[in-house]
């Protein structure tokens, strides 16, 4: 069933009446005729526009902010196993 196109590969134009068409992606650049309302159409593909990049729910701290960040959790830890150390 090669000789049978997919929608997948198809180019689809729709008109602003409401009809629809198909393409072949080798028709790209050419014009086709509306049946309904006789307007003449681009065949024109479908552009991939890149995806934004995902946001994480922090934004990207520095390697300051990094380094300060764990400072204080060294010294917690510190404090809490000292104080738990000499509640033994």
């Amino acid at each position: 069933m090669q000789g049978i196109p997919t929608l997948r590969r198809m180019i689809t134009i729709d008109c602003p009446c409401g009809q629809r068409y198909h393409a072949d992606p080798q028709h790209a650049g050419k014009r086709i005729r509306c049946h309904n309302c006789m307007r003449v159409l681009p065949i024109v593909p479908k552009r991939i526009e890149p995806q934004p990049p995902l946001r994480t729910s922090r934004p990207p701290t520095s390697l300051r902010g990094l380094l300060s960040r764990l400072r204080r959790m060294v010294s917690r830890s510190w404090t809490i196993s000292t104080w738990i150390g000499r509640a033994i």
